[in-house]
């Protein structure tokens, strides 16, 4: 919902359509949930088998909230960090938008566009990072056995 109102030629033009609609909201909603259903779910899975596969004391899904709550911060810091280096970056010139997109995006809105690309991708790249840290976090937490 923030990506789309810095850069709507994100979603409209370095997407395919494949919703019609003129809102924002929605088009960034759907995009949402279209582009990062499938990271949820294999973190759900890794989650479920760091905190209940193997021979130790399971974890339950409450004990989970907290770590996934810090998981959500970070990925939301990492997001800020990645969108200002890239807008600074971009507002330089140190990088910009390659072939065949700077042809499609108009030029005026290019470093807009570099802002929301470099805030999706510095908050995938954390989510990946910080999930996969979690999930040896969880597993190493849990105790041998069925002691308590």
């Amino acid at each position: 919902q923030i990506t789309i109102w810095i850069s709507p030629e994100y979603f409209t033009l370095g997407h395919p359509r494949i919703i019609e609609t003129d809102s924002p909201s929605v088009l960034a909603l759907f995009w949402g949930v279209t582009a990062t259903w499938w990271a949820g779910m294999i973190l759900g899975l890794v989650l479920s088998v760091a905190a209940l596969g193997g021979g130790r004391q399971s974890r339950s899904a409450g004990s989970l909230v907290k770590p996934l709550l810090t998981l959500m911060v970070f990925t939301a810091a990492a997001a800020v960090v990645a969108g200002v280096t890239g807008n600074l970056l971009a507002s330089r010139g140190t990088v910009y938008l390659a072939a065949p997109m700077n042809g499609r995006v108009p030029e005026e809105v290019h470093v807009e566009y570099l802002t929301a690309l470099w805030i999706h991708s510095g908050s995938y790249a954390a989510m990946a990072i910080g999930g996969i840290v979690m999930a040896f976090k969880v597993f190493a937490s849990r105790k041998h056995g069925s002691d308590p």
